[in-house]
């Protein structure tokens, strides 16, 4: 869970919003697919629908050189925190 709140406050910072819901599911009927522990990081824009409306439920296709660009960034945020003492 310590990796999950590291990873969850780079995307956050990286995004610059700060909710976000995480969910795991489990079991078929539970829509798991992947058939290990996951958990599914979903950053939430202020003033946004709740995820259970599917009217706020939107994919944002972008291309491969903007998730490329993205990724380098969390990355290099998850990085940065992981330098900074914890008290």
């Amino acid at each position: 869970m310590s990796k999950i709140q590291s990873i969850v406050t780079s995307i956050l910072t990286v995004l610059e919003v700060t909710d976000f819901n995480l969910l795991q599911n489990n079991g078929p009927s539970a829509a798991q697919v992947v058939n290990h522990l996951h958990f599914h990081i979903i950053p939430r824009p202020a003033g946004s629908l709740s995820w259970l409306n599917n009217e706020s439920v939107k994919r944002v296709h972008i291309s491969t050189t903007c998730q490329d660009e993205l990724c380098l960034k969390i990355k290099e945020a998850y990085y940065k925190y992981q330098e900074k003492p914890v008290n």
